[in-house]
C-alpha cells in the first residue's frame, strides 16, 4: 500500500464487499492484524486499528446486513 500510494482495497470498497456477499448470507470475519505481543499496554496503531474495526462492524446494519 505504501509502494502503490492506495488504501487497502478491502477497506476501500468495503460497502461494495458487503453488496456482493449480501445475497448468499456470508459471514465476514474480521479480526486484528497486530499482535498484542509482550507489550503490557496497547499500542497506539493497535488502538486505531480496533476503532476501524468497530467503525466497519457498526455500519453493516444500516445497510441491511445482520
Amino acid at each position: 500500500m505504501t509502494h502503490n500510494q492506495k488504501e487497502n482495497p478491502l477497506y476501500e470498497h468495503f460497502d461494495r464487499l458487503l453488496e456482493i456477499v449480501k445475497p448468499y448470507d456470508a459471514v465476514l470475519s474480521l479480526a486484528t492484524a497486530s499482535a498484542r505481543g509482550v507489550w503490557p499496554t496497547p499500542r497506539p496503531a493497535q488502538i486505531h486499528e480496533l476503532i476501524v474495526l468497530g467503525e466497519l462492524t457498526s455500519g453493516p446494519g444500516r445497510r441491511g446486513c445482520r
